[in-house]
């Protein structure tokens, strides 16, 4: 049998949407989508054509084609905070990681996937901020924490700290001297100098003007030669660190957080800043700006290779930049799923649209999640609160921004105009639209809340009652839009029946005075939910508002960032936490973690499709958007026992298959009677066309597993293409796609 070529697998499976197995080989939510970008600390040239880079909240993404695309490689890893990297300048295949509350991690198979072991054994504190290896003996690691200097001798079998005489030990840059005795450290305080592999430290800040040293390089030509970036600019010392000298002559940012000196030329330095990479050529006696291609100037992390050729940034929102030769960068962010989203809806007219926030963009996907572009022009603020599509004119979008205001889109978010006419205060926290009528607008600020009756292009202070003027939620009845809900920091919630013109506390029973979340039940608008944070959990009402009783049991975390209800089967509630999402489907009652498959769990906002395909969207804080592909079926979810009803598909495994697939499906439900249901497994090819019955009789409550070879009914292998598994249970159906290659 001919195989498929590696390309057609690819191609065929980029037509599907991406999916996260599960232990027992379901699948819940995928991400493979992206967005793309996010958060990125540390980046390192390990060689070949091979990145690594150190995210905020994602981990460790690496790439094995000059950044063309990222992986994930995370396996191993207690956390995703990386704040440095470290490769061993003998042996590229180990790296070492700092992380940032699990201390130091290593790999030796960094050119092949990498899988991480933890080194922290007496490391007196888990956040590394700053790691080196000696070039000579790569025994001999050195890890920088906000609690002092830590070395070991056995490849970071065991650590023992070299604190004597350092005063500051908050070590945010190591780098190593002409000698394995001398070493550097940059801190809060200054720099400090060993030339006894640690054993003592002197101070040497003479000339240093600013004492926060984010980075140390030692020049590789010259060990005399030293610079240090600090958030005063760059200062180069000659002398081996007993004198500086500023060398600031044309920088546009004095925030340097990184620098680096060619490894051929003591004269060429590269400075990554809080406005973008500059470069100098002449020793640092001027600099220019190196930024052009940089659509995020706010520079974490730099790195040159070997040759001086190449230079990578990783930026604060936009993912990892790379420049070659000194020309324009290039954005290298394919597969970085590391975006920190906060805020996500769907077009109610079209559910192929999709609009997320996240942190300095705003993306657009136009395949229902499965993949994203950015759609951020006429947008100028980094810091997005949320995003909400009007109803009643779903070309119309509105975006909040904590430092900008409101900005507004027409076109279904590829423009955007800042409108902030009578807004009083342009700290903006969330954004509601009123869902049955065009043009109203409210906007929560840290200063009371706005309304806009005429599509944002006027606002009206409407906040008389509420007496916590930082607003956190915004909340308008679905079914009386006179009817809105606020939650506050620290003053609970309030309520006004007639559109903000008055407002009152309703506050009986809810001892958890921040709420983050507020959602109204869609069919009875007397439920509504509120979502509470540090530690609060979620509260219900079924009188709107007037009394509240907690409804938490089975939370495990009640940190509640977002909450929302099944469009038609309102049992069903989902809550997004700083520890995952949960699902409810007893109206509150009980609660069960939904979280299988998002890899950060720290779950900013979750959002139902209001279309009848009924995906789920959680948007994470360092993982980007998941979709949950779980199918819809029709039935009441009050007496079912599954998120969504009577029965559950799940795509098949493998997919893309030859020359078999496993599907895997579930029923939940029983009917009034007590009598299994009747279920049938069908699969149909993209005609329509009735191909294989795998399955009709009668099963009661439970999973099973049902193996397709390929074949019809008619006992004939089926042609390569794509075809639908289509399972009913009942008055119940759930379709899912899969593709065979013969």
């Amino acid at each position: 049998m001919k195989r498929p070529s590696a390309i057609a697998t690819w191609m065929l499976m980029a037509i599907i949407a991406g999916a996260t197995p599960l232990a027992a080989g379901y699948y819940v939510w995928s991400n493979e989508g992206g967005p793309y970008g996010g958060r990125v600390q540390a980046v390192e040239f390990i060689g070949g054509g091979i990145y690594m880079a150190g995210t905020r909240g994602g981990g460790v993404f690496v790439t094995h084609d000059s950044g063309g695309l990222w992986n994930a490689s995370n396996a191993g890893l207690a956390g995703l905070l990386v704040n440095c990297i470290c490769r061993n300048p003998l042996n590229a295949n180990t790296v070492y990681i700092g992380t940032g509350g699990d201390g130091v991690f290593v790999t030796g198979n960094s050119t092949t996937g990498c899988a991480w072991t933890p080194k922290s054994f007496n490391l007196g504190n888990g956040n590394v901020l700053s790691l080196a290896m000696s070039p000579v003996d790569t025994n001999v690691v050195f890890a920088g924490t906000i609690n002092g200097i830590y070395k070991s001798v056995n490849r970071g079998g065991y650590w023992s700290a070299i604190t004597n005489n350092l005063t500051d030990a908050n070590v945010s840059s190591i780098a190593i001297g002409g000698t394995l005795d001398t070493l550097y450290v940059g801190t809060n305080s200054g720099v400090f100098k060993s030339t006894d592999g640690g054993a003592t430290w002197v101070s040497k800040n003479l000339g240093l003007t600013n004492p926060f040293v984010k980075s140390l390089k030692v020049d590789p030509v010259n060990s005399m030669i030293i610079l240090a970036a600090t958030f005063g600019g760059v200062f180069k010392s000659t002398d081996g660190g007993d004198s500086w000298v500023s060398r600031n002559g044309g920088l546009g940012s004095l925030y340097i957080r990184d620098v680096e000196i060619h490894p051929d030329s003591s004269n060429v330095y590269v400075a990554g800043s809080e406005n973008g990479v500059f470069i100098s050529t002449n020793g640092g006696s001027s600099w220019s700006d190196l930024s052009g291609g940089l659509d995020d100037r706010e520079v974490l992390a730099t790195a040159m290779d070997d040759t001086g050729a190449r230079l990578l940034a990783g930026t604060y929102w936009g993912g990892t930049y790379e420049s070659v030769h000194r020309d324009p960068w290039v954005h290298k962010i394919q597969g970085m799923n590391n975006t920190f989203i906060s805020g996500v809806d769907v077009n109610p007219a079209n559910n192929n649209l999709v609009q997320v926030t996240a942190y300095g963009q705003v993306f657009k996907s136009s395949d229902e999640g499965l993949s994203w572009h950015e759609s951020s022009a006429g947008i100028s603020d980094e810091d997005l609160t949320g995003v909400a599509i009007d109803h009643a004119a779903p070309d119309t979008v509105y975006v909040g921004a904590n430092y900008g205001g409101v900005y507004k889109s027409t076109d279904a978010g590829n423009t955007w105009t800042l409108m902030n006419n009578g807004l009083g205060s342009t700290t903006v926290t969330c954004v509601a639209v009123d869902r049955r009528n065009n043009g109203i607008v409210y906007a929560g600020t840290y200063n009371y809340l706005y309304r806009s009756t005429d599509g944002a292009r006027h606002w009206q202070l409407k906040s008389t009652g509420i007496t916590d003027r930082h607003v956190w939620t915004i909340e308008v009845d679905p079914v009386d839009s006179r009817i809105v809900y606020v939650g506050t920091y620290g003053g609970g919630i309030f309520k006004t029946t007639d559109s903000g013109e008055n407002w009152g506390a309703i506050n009986g029973g809810l001892p958890e005075r921040y709420v983050k979340a507020i959602a109204v039940d869609p069919v009875d608008h007397t439920i509504v939910y509120a979502g509470t944070y540090y530690n609060g959990g979620v509260y219900k009402s079924t009188n709107g508002g007037s009394s509240w009783t907690i409804a938490s049991t089975g939370l495990t975390n009640r940190d509640c960032w977002s909450i929302d209800v099944h469009p038609e089967r309102h049992r069903q509630v989902i809550v997004g936490t700083f520890g995952g999402v949960f699902i409810s489907l007893d109206g509150g009652a009980s609660w069960e973690d939904f979280s299988e498959g998002i890899q950060v769990l720290d779950t900013r906002c979750v959002t139902y499709d209001e279309s009848v395909s009924r995906h789920i969207f959680a948007g994470t804080y360092g993982a980007g958007v998941y979709r949950y592909d779980g199918i819809y079926c029709g039935v009441d979810i009050a007496k079912a026992g599954a998120p969504f009803g009577a029965c559950r598909l799940f795509p098949n495994y493998p997919n893309p298959f030859n020359p078999s697939t496993t599907i895997r499906y579930e029923v939940v439900e029983r009917d009034a009677s007590g009598a299994p249901y009747p279920v049938v497994l069908e699969i149909y090819d993209v005609m329509g066309r009735l191909v294989r019955t795998l399955y009709d009789g009668l099963q009661g409550p439970g999973r099973y597993a049902v193996v397709w070879r390929g074949d019809s009914n008619q006992g004939t292998r089926v042609s390569s293409g794509v075809y639908f598994s289509r399972l009913r249970v009942g008055h119940s159906v759930a379709t899912n796609k899969m593709i065979i290659i013969q």
